[in-house]
């Protein structure tokens, strides 16, 4: 782990978890937006409508980059699929939040511990101590 705190460690997992939600719904949105009917539709007038071969390989080419970007994102939905289903299981709510508030308690252990600490005597008398 070298020099890293474990607050750090599980501020890193905290945050992949709320990256992978955000970039896996954003991903996901977009796909099914690149897949909808009204896509599909909105290709196959340009085409239809297309006056040369020329304006229907100009579509073609825009079409086959669509796609290329859609596998992109289709590819980040996959890979994220995983940590995007165990951050939102039900079964893992309690887990993650408890996971927030061992956070807060392993900072401040932490900030205690690399604070300037010194030892300050009571009184001298110990008599009333068992």
């Amino acid at each position: 782990m070298g020099d890293r705190k474990p607050s750090e460690i599980i501020q890193d997992f905290i945050d992949l978890l709320n990256y992978a939600n955000d970039i896996y719904n954003e991903s996901k949105s977009e796909c099914e937006r690149l897949d909808s009917i009204e896509r599909v539709r909105s290709w196959q007038h340009k085409f239809e409508f297309a006056k040369d071969k020329q304006e229907r390989n100009r579509l073609a080419t825009a079409l086959h980059k669509e796609r290329l970007q859609r596998r992109k994102f289709k590819d980040t939905v996959d890979l994220y699929i995983h940590v995007h289903n165990f951050s939102n299981s039900e079964n893992n709510k309690a887990v993650l939040k408890r996971l927030g508030g061992m956070l807060n308690l392993q900072k401040r252990t932490e900030e205690y511990l690399d604070s300037d600490r010194e030892y300050k005597a009571g009184d001298d008398d110990d008599s009333d101590r068992g």
